[in-house]
């Protein structure tokens, strides 16, 4: 639908003709002298009552837009605590006086309503914050139209105010989900899967991924990807995973375009060997994104000359984006880098801060190589038999073989008594 010209908010959608702020997002301190000015009321209510109280008595006018004040009694009786009469009477009073809207009594609650009621909140309690005064919002025009549900893109932007962690995340997100918000199903998904707000339950969110994917959302391709790659909620299937990976790393998701350049890399279901030269492809094009993994990946190709010519100033320029990013692989590949002067100016105080970074990281190879900059003088530290075993010990924990083949000798030569 054509704008007539005017800007739109991009956090909330609202068309602001030409004006710079927006009435709903942009109300701080700082700017609220220029803020244009919503709906003529009385003076602003301070935000002195709990948050329990704020939200009670919207949905109380919510549920009586027309007799409040004759339902006002027994509201006011089920309020806890030592609340004033007369301030929640006038409370209730301006809340109802203010919000004078024509409001359809079914379907779903349009977003330029919701906006609507917003501003009107954010006028009466200006301490509300945006999502504060949506879900406020929306709790008002649910009551208030009695079988209305909220739009999906409303309820769809109250899951992200709480992710993660929250369960009312996955209570807003399935709203918007069973309205077919593919973004909604992916985000629900997620909650499912990794149990954040709700119990873990890897076959609920392959439900939700797949009923995404199935609108070819770009994110629930991968992620439903992943579960049938591991096996999570559905059968481990190979080529299912390849298959989906592919659709997503077409579409320019960088994670999958990483998965596919392993596919090429490791060789595969149906490879018969490593194709390095299409692994480059993939890892490039991910790497190109600020895919950590990506980079990684491709700093290891340049460095053995896999796929690409080997270069090791092009390994070590990949290998500092994935480090400088806490890649862990990356961080300790750098410092071998510059321990041996390959690709970049030896310099054993760099090398010690990359290994000490990935040991940090519990990089088992970075555990390993930190120790090692304890053993002999001319490294970075001075030489410490105390920390040069601790470093290993935690290495060998993680299965470093090195490591592990090291605290064998050094049993065998002093074995306890």
């Amino acid at each position: 639908m054509a704008n007539n010209g005017g800007r739109i908010c991009p956090k909330c959608g609202m068309n602001l003709g030409q004006k710079n702020l927006c009435p709903i997002c942009d109300r701080t301190e700082e700017n609220s002298g220029n803020t244009p000015p919503g709906p003529e009321m009385s003076d602003s209510i301070p935000l002195s009552q709990t948050a329990d109280y704020i939200s009670r008595a919207i949905g109380f006018i919510g549920e009586h837009p027309d007799d409040w004040d004759n339902e006002f009694n027994a509201f006011f009786d089920g309020l806890a605590g030592d609340s004033d009469f007369d301030e929640v009477y006038d409370f209730c009073s301006t809340l109802h006086d203010s919000i004078r809207i024509d409001a359809p009594t079914s379907g779903s609650i349009p977003g330029s309503l919701t906006r609507q009621v917003m501003t009107i909140l954010r006028d009466l309690i200006p301490e509300l914050t945006g999502n504060e005064a949506r879900a406020l919002a929306l709790d008002y025009l649910r009551k208030r139209m009695r079988t209305a549900v909220p739009g999906a893109e409303d309820c769809l932007r109250l899951g992200n105010s709480y992710y993660y962690g929250d369960a009312e995340a996955a209570k807003w997100y399935r709203l918007a989900a069973d309205q077919g918000s593919a973004e909604a199903q992916v985000m629900l998904g997620r909650c499912y899967y990794s149990g954040q707000g709700v119990n873990r339950n890897c076959a609920e969110a392959v439900k939700w991924f797949r009923l995404a994917a199935d609108q070819d959302n770009v994110e629930a391709l991968y992620r439903l990807g992943i579960c049938c790659y591991w096996g999570q909620g559905v059968p481990q299937n190979f080529d299912e995973a390849d298959r989906l990976f592919r659709r997503a790393a077409e579409q320019g998701n960088a994670e999958a375009q990483n998965m596919v350049g392993e596919y090429y890399y490791f060789g595969g279901s149906g490879l018969l060997e490593p194709n390095f030269k299409d692994a480059v492809k993939w890892f490039r094009l991910a790497a190109d994104q600020g895919n950590a993994d990506a980079q990684y990946h491709l700093g290891y190709c340049c460095k053995y000359g896999w796929g690409v010519d080997q270069d090791d100033a092009q390994a070590a320029e990949w290998y500092r984006k994935a480090a400088e990013q806490g890649h862990g692989l990356a961080q300790n590949d750098l410092g071998v880098l510059y321990a041996q002067g390959r690709g970049v100016e030896k310099d054993r105080t760099e090398a010690l801060k990359w290994f000490r970074l990935a040991a940090e990281r519990k990089d088992p190879d970075g555990l390993k190589d930190l120790a090692n900059c304890y053993a002999v003088a001319d490294r970075g530290v001075e030489p410490d038999k105390g920390t040069f075993l601790k470093w290993n010990r935690m290495a060998a924990e993680l299965g470093q073989h090195r490591a592990i083949k090291l605290l064998s000798e050094i049993h065998q030569q002093w074995p306890r008594s």
